[in-house]
This record gives structure tokens, C-alpha cells and sequence, in this order.
């Protein structure tokens, strides 16, 4: 049997996890001397009222080696096929966290790590993707070979509609994000072939959400 996992850097509506059965390993992040697991000990409103009080970005870390491996064995039967979809290996360890726990259960299952090479909605996509060609019949050869295919037409683009969690997480600067706000500056980002790059900057919302659209 197919078992299909990925981690929580992607993004998906919910009712796809159901429907696709497709299991989530979360990302640990940690507040201080607290270390919450994404989306289930805290969810994404939390996550920013949390980051709003404290004035501070958390850090986060990948999930470890030996939580993937219980995932696996939680999920999987022995014997089981487990394609493992992951956010990309140039932007964190994710992948390699996935890859190292394949090894420490190989011969009682078959772990098929895949670096999506995107995020986010990306990964979501992929994950979907696979398991619609599972049911269509297709070996896992193909599924993959289908996923390298894709993987290099998916990519994100994404607008931000403000500087100040950069700001608070020091990838910009306390000036270059203050002057982005008096004049209503909107950055947009682009994750393509495994790299984030901010790729143009446009006033105001609506401008950076009609230029998205434009660029996809």
C-alpha cells in the first residue's frame, strides 16, 4: 500500500488530508523555553498572537530523524511503500531528516523520500497529485516520474503585506522595513526551483495581488 507523508511547511486545505490520506509530520517551534508542534499544540492565529505579544520571531527546526521514523511506523504496515514529500532541501533540513530515517527502517519499509523543490501550497499540490495517480493505477515509478515532471513547472509566488516580521526576524533591516511602511511598499517573493528570491516590489495590496496574478 502507498502511505503518503509530508511535513508542516506545506499547505493544503484540511479536508485534503482526509481525502487523500495524506499524514502531516509538524514542524517543532520553539518560544523561548517552550517548544510547540505546528498545527497541533499551536495553529497559525496562535502562532502570530504569540509573535505579536512577544515582539519576537521563534525559531523553528525541521522535524528529527527519529520523528519521522515514528511517523512511519505509526502510519505504515511492514512491507508498506512510503513516498515522502518534503519542503526544499536549499531552504531546510527537512529532507534530509526524511532520508535519514528511510535508512534506519529500510527492509521493513520502503521510504521513498522526494525534495519537492518548493513550499507551501507547492508541496500540497504534489502530495495531491500523487495519490490521484495512485488510484488511477500508476506504479510508483511513474507517480515519481511524474512528480519530477511537475515539480519543475510548480512554483510559489506570494506577496508580503508588511516588512515587520522580516524586520523582527532580522532578514531586513529596522530602516529598509520602516521606509517600506510609510510608503505602503509591498515586496513579492518567488520560491522556484528550491530558492526564495524577492523577485519585485509594487505599491500598495491590491497592486501586489493583480501583479501576481499577472506573473502566474
Amino acid at each position: 500500500m502507498l502511505r503518503i507523508v509530508t511535513d508542516g511547511a506545506a499547505d493544503m486545505p484540511r479536508a485534503w488530508q482526509e481525502e487523500y490520506d495524506i499524514q502531516v509530520v509538524p514542524v517543532n517551534i520553539h518560544f523561548g523555553d517552550k517548544t510547540f508542534l505546528s498545527d497541533i499544540d499551536l495553529n497559525n492565529e496562535g502562532f502570530y498572537k504569540l509573535v505579536d505579544e512577544s515582539k519576537k520571531i521563534p525559531k523553528t527546526s525541521q522535524p528529527s530523524p527519529h520523528q519521522f521514523a515514528e511517523a512511519y511506523k505509526k502510519l505504515a504496515e511492514i512491507g508498506d511503500t512510503i513516498l515522502s514529500i518534503h519542503v526544499t532541501s536549499k531552504l531546510s533540513g527537512t529532507y534530509a531528516s526524511a532520508v535519514a530515517a528511510g535508512k534506519e527502517l529500510a527492509g521493513k519499509y520502503h521510504v521513498i523520500p522526494f525534495d519537492s523543490m518548493t513550499g507551501s501550497a507547492g508541496i500540497g499540490i504534489l502530495c495531491r497529485e500523487a495519490r490521484l495517480l495512485e488510484r488511477a493505477g500508476k506504479s510508483i515509478e511513474e507517480i515519481i516520474k511524474h512528480l519530477e515532471e511537475l515539480r519543475s513547472r510548480c512554483g510559489v509566488i506570494l506577496a508580503l503585506d508588511t516588512l515587520e516580521y522580516a524586520r523582527m526576524s532580522g532578514r531586513v533591516g529596522t530602516l529598509q522595513a520602516a521606509l517600506a511602511s510609510v510608503l505602503n511598499v509591498k515586496p513579492i517573493a518567488v520560491l522556484k526551483d528550491g530558492v526564495l528570491n524577492m523577485a519585485e516590489k509594487v505599491r500598495t495590496r491590491k497592486a501586489s495581488l493583480d501583479r501576481i496574478l499577472d506573473l502566474v
